[in-house]
């Protein structure tokens, strides 16, 4: 179906880029294995790729104009070397899985040329496990680490690729030893999946927490615009307030892309609204656009009042 499979290449972009970079070609590789029309499928399969790229453009065509707007170029997410996955999380099951299946290679049970796609999904099992793990700890150091930030993300392929080949391999035992070998690998997994359905340990920062902290919510706030040096700490008592100058302001109201409010200014007043400044935010004074001031320490919007009473507005 052209109109599923591009809403659901859309949808992956949208739930997770590095894992759409991840199982995008994996998704294409198994289509034209499956395809004996190759020229005809690789057209289609451009065709649903650009639909799902158009679908999901709102998401990732603003990224390559703003993300250098952002500090992600200088900031180290994560140390890659603490993040191999271990034995026990790759799991007892997939070690049988890959190993079953590379006996059945061996002894021709799957053929590369009548099987590519079993094939295919080996492979591509076999290198994503060895990527997840320490033993590809030389390759990492030349792998786009800053992108994909923690190695063991790649086994978010190996379990599609398993569950693939733990059926094919299945489909090769017949009789009442299919339920066996079936009753078999789910015990396998159960073993290696138990020790992970349940929390490794409890934490409560408590309310105050929550309602007060005001970062990001990304990892090391990799996504804080350039112009912000000074991190929040604590919440805003108030949305607007006077920087500097004179004066009261009063019947402040604000949603999460407005903010309103009479400014009774006896100088000329900066006031700042606490939201931190993205490209998007304007500001009006009496219905007038007037320039927005962000070159503070923490980024934040500010505007230069004159004297008088003026209804002023911050809109994204």
């Amino acid at each position: 179906s052209l109109f599923w499979s591009a809403l659901g290449i859309a949808f992956l972009i949208l739930s997770h880029n590095t894992l759409a970079v991840l199982f995008l070609p994996l998704i294409f590789a198994y289509l034209i294995f499956q395809s004996k029309k190759k020229k005809f499928l690789i057209l289609n399969s451009l065709f649903l790729l650009l639909l799902g790229l158009g679908i999901s453009a709102f998401f990732w065509v603003p990224v390559l104009f703003e993300l250098p707007l952002t500090v992600f170029a200088t900031t180290t997410v994560s140390n890659w070397r603490e993040y191999f996955a271990s034995i026990s999380l790759i799991g007892a099951s997939t070690i049988t899985i890959l190993l079953v299946t590379f006996l059945n290679i061996s002894r021709r049970k799957f053929q590369v040329k009548k099987h590519g796609v079993t094939v295919m999904f080996f492979a591509v099992a076999f290198i994503s496990v060895f990527l997840a793990s320490s033993f590809s700890n030389p390759i990492w150091t030349i792998f786009p680490v800053s992108f994909v930030q923690f190695p063991f993300r790649l086994l978010s392929v190996t379990i599609v690729c398993v569950a693939f080949l733990a059926a094919v391999n299945i489909s090769l035992v017949k009789g009442k030893a299919r339920i066996i070998a079936g009753v078999v690998l789910i015990i396998l997994l159960g073993i290696s999946a138990f020790p992970y359905a349940k929390p490794s340990s409890y934490f409560d920062k408590e309310e105050g927490y929550y309602y007060t902290n005001d970062a990001t919510t990304t990892v090391q706030d990799e996504y804080m615009p350039v112009w912000v040096k000074e991190k929040p700490i604590k919440r805003f008592t108030t949305k607007a307030e006077l920087a500097s100058g004179d004066g009261i302001l009063s019947n402040i109201l604000y949603s999460n892309g407005k903010t309103t409010f009479t400014a009774d200014i006896n100088h000329d007043a900066i006031v700042r609204v606490n939201t931190i400044y993205w490209p998007g935010w304007k500001a009006s004074i009496d219905g007038k656009e007037v320039p927005i001031l962000y070159n503070n320490q923490r980024g934040l919007i500010e505007i230069a009042v004159p004297q008088g009473k003026h209804e002023v507005k911050v809109v994204f």
